[in-house]
């Protein structure tokens, strides 16, 4: 349950800045604090909305891995 709800949130919030992002592609692993994100690409007016003065040519995202430290985030 917890799974779900978390995945929901990053699809909500990570969507506005990747492309192809969903679950078959998005993999958790909550209590051990593993996020997998597989073959997406950036966006390419994602640089145009955080301000900066580039343009992404090329993005294509393999693989992305966070790591969230639970045991250790209040310190």
């Amino acid at each position: 349950m917890f799974e779900l709800l978390l995945e929901k949130l990053l699809l909500k919030y990570l969507g506005r800045f990747i492309d192809g992002i969903d679950t078959n592609n998005l993999h958790l692993g909550v209590f051990s604090g593993n996020i997998v994100i597989e073959n997406v690409c950036l966006k390419k007016n994602i640089l145009e909305m955080l301000g900066l003065p580039m343009d992404v040519i090329f993005s294509d995202i393999k693989k992305l891995q966070i790591i969230v430290p639970w045991h250790s985030l209040s310190s």
